[in-house]
């Protein structure tokens, strides 16, 4: 019996969008922002571009490492779930013959310690399974950005070797056109190799553009959570929005929602609230490692029944080295809980920062600096056709305006990861974020 309720996976799968994340995790509930429930079979994918939040969303459903996830939460619900349990009955029997009869044990106990700190205990269970779940949303939230950053890199990828087919189509072009003008002697030989190399340079960065997207694509095939015959899919065409202008984000307010709802901070908080829990039961404890009640009963053959009460107990000698090991444990995980604090606070303003940046610099390649690039290779074109330049400036030209396509491509990537790695620390989109920081957390 799956102790993790069917409603808790669907929630933990396809409850997307949320219109704000919670403050903190519920008990029977855990929540992945950033997708949208997917009712398409594997032929209607195939015959539909895959974007990225259905990308993020088929692997939330199909991905063997979110069922891994959701089989660790399984578990430790089990687990927890022990810790409250009401001390459970010890039973032992034993039979003794010998030469005239023989005589039956029999005893039954209970331990005395987890019965007088049940309250404790049902604390602990509650606490601990908080700090599971919300554990949980954090790899699943952390497993989304991956998906998220290997399709937008196979995106690009893409792009770019639409780009560099056109780039080669052209050096194919400008050999022919070399050739044919170094066997009439317009050109040297020198020109026409300038023609072949460019021409060369171009196959081998397509060559090496369909391996790097073998590779993402059997990433994401992985992350997708696909068989071999379901991945014939095709990713959009359209790329990550760049846009005109850049939303304001103030980077407080960032960190301060951060703070309050990132599940890194949750867990931490968590888990110092368990390490308090268990030290307050090792407290209470530490005077009564094992006391035990009973009952037994003796039973002969020539004698009657004979029953009593039993009562155990160890009282340990040097039972302060427990508070002072609880005390230790509880200073580690406070010391751990202070760190994870400190990396969200420098991650979230980092992350605002590096999606400024990055967008600054996409902007300036597209605005300034390609409208550049083709009209140096326009007005180069233009030399050549008058005879007043020759075939190695215009193959320059050319590689000048291939190599701005890609930083450009490049620096939109970057851009687009760069604000999935802000959403992240948000925990929603970035659209969302901008009315949602406004109010307080």
């Amino acid at each position: 019996m799956r102790v993790v309720s069917h409603s808790l996976a669907v929630s933990l799968l396809l409850v997307a969008c949320s219109s704000s994340p919670p403050p903190i995790m519920p008990k029977q509930q855990v929540m992945i922002p950033f997708g949208t429930h997917d009712t398409l079979n594997n032929k209607d994918r195939q015959k539909e571009a895959l974007t990225v939040e259905r990308a993020v969303t088929i692997s939330l459903q199909h991905s063997p490492k979110v069922q891994q996830i959701l089989a660790e939460l399984d578990s430790e619900t089990v687990k927890n779930q022990q810790i409250s349990r009401w001390p459970e009955l010890q039973l032992s029997i034993a039979r003794l013959a010998n030469g005239d009869g023989s005589q039956l044990t029999s005893h039954l106990e209970l331990a005395l310690g987890k019965l007088l700190w049940q309250k404790n205990y049902r604390q602990l269970h509650d606490s601990r399974q908080q700090q599971s779940t919300s554990l949980a949303y954090q790899q699943l939230l952390l497993f989304a950005q991956q998906v998220r950053r290997s399709f937008y890199q196979y995106q690009i990828c893409q792009a770019q070797a639409a780009t560099l087919q056109d780039i080669d189509e052209a050096a194919t072009a400008l050999v022919t056109l070399a050739t044919r003008q170094y066997q009439a002697g317009n050109i040297n030989s020198r020109e026409r190799d300038y023609a072949m190399l460019a021409q060369a340079e171009t196959q081998l960065a397509l060559a090496a553009n369909q391996r790097e997207q073998q590779q993402l694509r059997t990433e994401l095939n992985q992350l997708l959570g696909l068989r071999h015959d379901d991945t014939q899919w095709q990713a959009s065409a359209e790329l990550p929005n760049l846009p005109i202008e850049l939303p304001t984000l103030n980077t407080n307010k960032v960190e301060r929602f951060a703070l309050a709802h990132h599940p890194s901070m949750i867990v931490a908080k968590q888990t110092l609230n368990t390490q308090q829990a268990q030290t307050h039961i090792s407290d209470k404890e530490r005077w009564l490692p094992e006391s035990i009640i009973g009952v037994e009963r003796e039973k002969s053959s020539s004698e009657h029944a004979k029953v009593g009460g039993t009562f155990s107990v160890q009282l340990p000698f040097f039972a302060s080295q427990h508070r002072r090991f609880a005390q230790a444990a509880t200073r580690t995980t406070q010391a751990w809980a202070d760190n994870e604090r400190l990396n969200l606070q420098l991650q979230s303003r980092l992350a605002v920062q590096q999606w400024q940046s990055y967008w600054q610099e996409a902007r300036f390649w597209q605005d300034k600096l390609l409208p550049l690039h083709a009209r140096i290779r326009q007005e180069t074109a233009l030399h050549y056709n008058g005879m007043l330049e020759g075939i190695e400036e215009l193959i320059h030209s050319r590689q000048n305006e291939l190599n701005a396509q890609h930083r450009y491509l490049q620096a939109l990537t970057q851009f687009a990861l760069a604000q999935a790695e802000l959403e992240q620390w948000l925990t929603m989109p970035i659209n969302q974020a901008i009315n949602t920081l406004d109010v307080t957390p």
